[in-house]
């Protein structure tokens, strides 16, 4: 497991390490890096390009979209498989600073995320499935529920939108 978790936090996960564990077949799909401010998408056809063009940025905020894209569209219509469920913690807003509740509300949930991030104000948790899921329409309320349910659980913030975007690992915010 490649992962930077709480208890680990003195490792350091390149985006192209995560993005090779997260995604070992893009499918065909795209992976979207969205770089903000400005809302500059790249829509790419394998994870060393997205890599890439997130290590490139210097000026602003990288993103990417957990759930790859059927085409070179940013949409919920276009966010089509799903390689892991997600939470955004919010440490320093929801858990007013106190990462040790953080720390083992995370420890004592059910499941171990299979990777951790960091963000700075908190952290990016992923659970990886054991294979890709492809969202066809009627199972966008499905998934959105499984997300919505994870995250509540933990008193993550709402992520659950299908063309969600989160931060790209190793990465600095920019003016902090």
């Amino acid at each position: 497991m490649v992962s930077q978790t709480p208890d680990e936090s003195t490792g350091r996960l390149s985006t192209l390490e995560f993005f090779q564990e997260m995604y070992p077949d893009l499918g065909g799909h795209f992976l979207e890096i969205r770089r903000l401010p400005g809302s500059i998408q790249n829509f790419c056809g394998n994870v060393e390009q997205a890599a890439s063009i997130a290590a490139s940025e210097k000026k602003r905020n990288v993103y990417f979209g957990p759930v790859l894209r059927s085409e070179a569209k940013g949409d919920e219509e276009h966010s089509r498989l799903l390689f892991a469920l997600w939470v955004d913690l919010d440490v320093v807003k929801d858990f007013q600073g106190d990462w040790d509740r953080a720390g083992r509300i995370v420890a004592d949930f059910e499941h171990r995320p299979s990777c951790v991030i960091h963000t700075g104000n908190g952290w990016h948790l992923y659970w990886f499935l054991s294979g890709p899921e492809l969202i066809e329409p009627e199972d966008r309320l499905r998934v959105r529920g499984l997300l919505n349910g994870v995250s509540e659980a933990l008193g993550g913030d709402n992520t659950s939108d299908l063309p969600r975007v989160m931060r790209t690992p190793s990465r600095r915010i920019p003016g902090q």
